[in-house]
């Protein structure tokens, strides 16, 4: 039974003491970049000019009537 648990022990420290080695350290994730401003900024100004094309097809609506 002692014998059973020094094993099970050897073989759980052997593990642990190889996976904090540095060569098995396997290299981070990087972290997804989020997308710069002047991406935003040309996503909006397709929103505002479609908004503004809105908005003067309104105003000729309102003046053809």
């Amino acid at each position: 039974m002692q014998a059973q648990q020094y094993n099970l022990l050897q073989s759980i420290l052997y593990v642990l003491i190889r996976a904090n080695s540095k060569s098995s350290i396997q290299k981070p994730k990087p972290i997804a970049v989020p997308q710069p401003k002047k991406k935003r900024e040309q996503q909006d100004g397709g929103f505002t000019a479609m908004a503004e094309k809105a908005r003067a097809n309104r105003e000729k609506r309102i003046t053809k009537e």
